[in-house]
């Protein structure tokens, strides 16, 4: 009776195991969808910084600018070719090569509306005869820029760059309109050698040597090319209305301090003759 009762009970496991079994797994995705959802909170990422990148203009103002929460400095140094690169003063103890300084801020949006930049320049750092020529002249301007993706990637400006003048800044307005246009040589390939058309129209520095003679302030066309033919390096060339200008652009850290270095009026056709120019600048905007 015992072997009976033995197989009776191992048979009646068997029978009801696949009872069991379908309810252990209902009971078990029962409690699966009683779990609370995981949910992940993912923190904002700060906005990616862009890599700097040399500048593709020489000489001649393009039709891009600051937006807001920008603020740029830049450094230039001229000395006249003639005399030599660092040569301050000629045998006559006349000042032959000097510095400048712009700083500035940006203000609004081109992409959305409309850009715009303040900024003040101090025409010379070094001093003649031993006194000290810092901020002794000087100008201050306004400029306002748009992006025009629309309108075959373009972007369009108009400036008033000495609407405040001090010293022996020159009282002639310099008032232009610009427009630049981005595209890329290359675009099928890894280095795309991306350039910048720029063409425009002023008074004021970009004047014909002819109004200049003659005292007036007509509007005269400028223009210039420039183009990234490495990461970090470009060349670009300009006509400003008067002199033929040349030079090469380097960004050599990762973040946004730029060098040029060129000679302006490689042709001798201004009255300053040709001078070479080496300008740095940083500019940085504030993230929140």
């Amino acid at each position: 009776m015992s072997i009976i009762f033995k197989f009776l009970r191992l048979c009646s496991i068997f029978i009801l195991l696949p009872f069991y079994s379908n309810y252990a797994l209902a009971n078990e995705n029962t409690n699966q969808l009683r779990i609370s959802p995981i949910i992940k909170r993912v923190k904002d990422e700060k906005p990616k910084k862009p890599e700097p990148n040399p500048g593709l203009s020489f000489g001649i103002p393009s039709a891009m600018g600051s937006s807001w929460k920008d603020v740029f400095v830049s450094v230039a140094y001229t000395a006249d070719y003639d005399e030599g690169l660092f040569t301050w003063h000629n045998e006559d103890n006349e000042k032959v090569a000097d510095g400048s300084m712009n700083f500035g801020f940006g203000f609004g949006n081109p992409n959305e509306s409309i850009g715009g930049e303040i900024s003040v320049g101090i025409i010379s750092l070094l001093s003649q005869n031993g006194e000290s020529g810092f901020g002794a002249d000087g100008t201050a301007g306004l400029k306002f820029h748009k992006a025009l993706p629309y309108l075959f990637n373009t972007h369009a400006a108009i400036a008033w760059t000495n609407p405040i003048k001090w010293g022996e800044a020159t009282k002639k307005d310099t008032i232009y309109g610009v427009i630049s246009k981005e595209f890329e040589l290359r675009p099928d390939t890894n280095n795309k050698f991306p350039s910048l058309l720029t063409l425009g129209v002023g008074t004021g520095s970009h004047r014909s040597n002819r109004t200049i003679d003659d005292n007036r302030n007509d509007p005269n066309f400028f223009g210039g090319y420039g183009v990234q033919i490495l990461p970090r390096v470009s060349i670009a060339s300009s006509w400003n209305g008067n002199a033929l200008n040349a030079g090469f652009g380097l960004s050599p850290f990762d973040f946004p301090l730029n060098f040029s270095l060129g000679i302006s009026d490689i042709t001798e056709n201004s009255t300053n003759g040709a001078q070479f120019n080496i300008n740095t600048g940083y500019s940085f905007r504030f993230y929140n």
